[in-house]
């Protein structure tokens, strides 16, 4: 009988996993140092991923980001940044020349939010001064949308657009990437979910005057962040896919041991 159920409860695991992997987007569980295409990368900033120096540290060497404020780092292979959500703590650099010298953007973020897509609160993955480069969550007031800046100029992602992919308390990685002109254009990726396509943008190139992450001395990420990644290249896809690709699914591994966990516990 035991036997049976065994073999009933690894059936209904498989299938359960597989239904879950087939309908949700992919969740960032690897490492953050991702294999990845280092040609015309400007920046490869990863938080709490200790190097033996900084817990917070620019991997091409251009960039030295100092830390104001109290911020929490968590140090290994998959090291973050949190700081409670307060906009007062945060990581920035003043020496920003280099991270956007050209026409063409793209910017990768790994993340963890504690507040779903339609919390009354807001979010900063990274931000600017001067000319802006951004990524915000805004709060109710603001319909809860993404406000993504490029050269100084926002685009705003509908709460329609990017709800059903925004995971609350699991790893997110998003990816925008833009060129700039009149018009230019914006695509943005929400945990390999194209959710902007190559859209109609008008925005100039430019450096800010200062670079942060995790906030922006005003507003925070309630979260854990874990990298910032730009290059001043447009990424082909498959490069954009191996930044997901290294990446196994959430749900499925929380959904295969819990049910492994309760099925060892009914036999005994």
């Amino acid at each position: 009988m035991k036997k049976i159920i065994t073999i009933i409860s690894i059936i209904v695991v498989v299938g359960l996993g597989y239904l879950i992997f087939k309908s949700k987007p992919e969740i960032a569980l690897g490492q953050n140092s991702i294999t990845q295409n280092s040609t015309g990368m400007t920046l490869d900033l990863n938080h709490g991923n200790n190097n033996g120096s900084s817990k917070v540290y620019d991997s091409m060497e251009n960039h030295d980001f100092t830390e104001t404020g109290t911020l929490t780092f968590v140090e290994g292979p998959d090291g973050y940044v949190q700081n409670g959500g307060l906009g007062t703590n945060y990581l920035s650099t003043a020496s920003p020349t280099g991270l956007f010298d050209t026409n063409y953007v793209t910017i990768a973020s790994k993340f963890m939010p504690f507040d779903n897509w339609n919390n009354n609160s807001r979010d900063v993955l990274w931000d600017a001064a001067g000319t802006r480069y951004g990524f915000n969550r805004r709060n109710v007031a603001e319909n809860n949308s993404l406000y993504i800046y490029l050269g100084g100029t926002n685009y705003i992602v509908a709460t329609s657009t990017y709800a059903p992919y925004w995971m609350e308390d699991r790893k997110n990685i998003v990816v925008v990437q833009g060129t700039a002109g009149a018009p230019g254009s914006i695509s943005v990726w929400l945990n390999n979910v194209k959710i902007v396509n190559n859209a109609a943008m008008t925005w100039s190139q430019g450096n800010p005057t200062t670079f942060y992450t995790i906030a922006n001395a005003s507003i925070g990420l309630n979260g854990q962040l874990y990298y910032v990644k730009i290059w001043d290249t447009l990424l082909p896809q498959a490069d954009i896919d191996i930044i997901f690709a290294d990446r196994i699914n959430y749900m499925v591994t929380s959904t295969v041991n819990y049910m492994l966990t309760s099925t060892v516990k009914y036999q005994r």
